[in-house]
């Protein structure tokens, strides 16, 4: 505990409290957990390569579970500053798709595209107003207090489990199978991201707090690799084709845990 108090005063605060040599510090750490509800993904693709669809390749990227740790200091009654990690994990893209395009190069009728996202961000974060002490709500038990913060920082993306699922017909009107085929392999990308927070905190004991709020995260873009294995050919070879291009943005609920000392 007291190495990580020095490494967030030299890192945070030292330049603060060498200027105001009686700023009163007190330190702080926060469990986040939640449920990121990812936007449209955007995605661009060269459909030279990529047979059009009427139904576009846009599509939402589901929902992903929130886990995350911040840790800080408080240099103000109204403002804290501190450095959160967050994991963001399976995001889901899903996008069924019709087309007549056969002279696209590799054609496979009508599929469902598939992929999977995860999202790793390290944030500095700056709050204001969660621990003030001479605004709020006071109560039996606890105090309510509003807050608001803005965080910048470093996120990195990874596309995963890139397939296309085609229906092909056996027999007119009887059954359909199911083939995967447009194989794509793992790959990230790291990019500058920044979130928005607002929420109400609830201060027990003046040591701990719970914390509800809503956040907009922005992920910056992401892309997935650019070698196809497509499993429709009779000796199925990595071939090198344009990368599909989104961005990842998301309305998210979170809650925290925190503690201070």
């Amino acid at each position: 505990m007291e190495a990580f108090k020095k490494i967030l005063l030299i890192s945070l605060i030292s330049p603060l409290q060498a200027y105001h040599p009686c700023i009163d510090l007190t330190y702080y750490l926060r469990a986040q957990t939640g449920a990121s509800f990812g936007q449209c993904s955007k995605i661009k693709v060269d459909t030279i390569i990529w047979d059009p669809s009427p139904q576009g390749y846009n599509a939402e990227l589901g929902t992903a579970p929130i886990a995350g740790l911040e840790g800080g200091i408080n240099f103000h009654e109204w403002i804290s500053l501190g450095a959160s990690v967050n994991f963001r994990s399976k995001y889901k893209y899903c996008k069924f798709q019709t087309s007549t395009s056969t002279s696209t190069p590799g054609f496979i009728g009508d599929k469902t595209r598939i992929f999977n996202l995860d999202n790793t961000s390290f944030m500095l974060n700056l709050t204001l107003n969660r621990t003030a002490n001479s605004y709020g709500y006071e109560f039996d038990c606890f105090k309510l207090c509003p807050y608001v913060g803005f965080g910048i920082g470093w996120s990195r993306t990874t596309i995963y489990n890139f397939h296309s699922v085609r229906v092909q017909q056996i027999t007119s009107g009887s059954f359909t199978t199911n083939q995967v085929s447009s194989i794509m392999s793992t790959f990230g990308q790291n990019h500058f991201a920044w979130d928005l927070e607002f929420g109400l905190n609830l201060t027990f004991h003046e040591d701990l707090s719970l914390s509800i709020g809503y956040r907009y995260y922005d992920a910056g873009s992401f892309r997935s690799n650019n070698f196809l294995i497509d499993t429709s050919a009779s000796f199925p070879t990595p071939i090198q084709i344009p990368a599909w291009k989104g961005k990842l943005r998301a309305n998210e609920l979170v809650i925290q845990l925190g503690i201070e000392w």
